[in-house]
C-alpha cells in the first residue's frame, strides 16, 4: 500500500474520487502544518511551489520518493536541498493547459487592439464615444523563449 499524501490548494487538485480510483492506496489530506505529523510514511506528494510548505513536508515526509505538483515552474523546488539529497522525483503539469493559456493570450492580443479596457471604462461611466483601433492583420508576433506556452500561441 502507497501512502499519498496532499497538501494544496490548487483548484486542479483532486478532490473527489481518489479512494474510490486508487483503491490500494492510502490518500492523506493535510489541510495545513498541524496535520504533517499523518505524512510520515508517505511515498509520494501532490502539492504547491511555495518552498516554504515544500520543505516543511519534506521534513514531515521521510519516507518521500515522488513530488509533484500542478505549477509548471518547479525551479524554485530544486534549490531545496532534499530533493537533490535523497534523490526525490519531481514532476508537473507542464504542458496541461498550453492550450488554454495560448487562447487566453491571443483574446487578450484581439482585445488590446480593439482597445476593448477603454470601451469597458467607458460603459462603467455611461460615455459612449469611438477609440481608435488596431487591425492585427499583416502584423507579426515575436514569440521569445519558445517554450510550450508559446509554441501554441504561434500555433494558433
Amino acid at each position: 500500500m502507497t501512502k499519498i499524501v496532499f497538501w494544496s490548494t490548487w483548484p486542479s487538485t483532486p478532490q473527489a474520487g481518489l479512494t474510490s480510483a486508487l483503491p490500494d492506496d492510502e490518500i492523506i489530506t493535510v489541510a495545513g502544518e498541524p496535520d504533517l505529523a499523518l505524512a510520515a510514511d508517505a511515498e509520494i506528494a501532490f502539492g504547491g511551489i511555495s518552498s516554504d510548505r515544500v520543505a516543511k513536508l519534506l521534513a514531515a515526509a521521510p519516507k518521500l520518493r515522488w513530488y509533484h505538483t500542478p505549477a509548471a515552474g518547479v525551479d524554485r523546488l530544486l534549490d531545496i536541498p532534499d530533493f537533490r539529497a535523497r534523490n526525490i522525483a519531481v514532476t508537473n503539469n507542464s504542458g496541461s493547459y498550453d492550450i488554454q493559456i495560448a487562447e487566453h493570450v491571443i483574446a487578450f492580443m484581439f482585445g488590446a487592439a480593439k482597445r476593448l479596457h477603454l470601451y469597458r471604462d467607458q460603459q462603467a461611466r455611461r460615455e459612449w464615444k469611438d477609440q481608435e483601433h488596431d487591425e492585427l492583420r499583416d502584423q507579426t508576433v515575436d514569440e521569445i523563449g519558445a517554450r510550450s506556452i508559446g509554441r501554441q500561441v504561434v500555433r494558433l
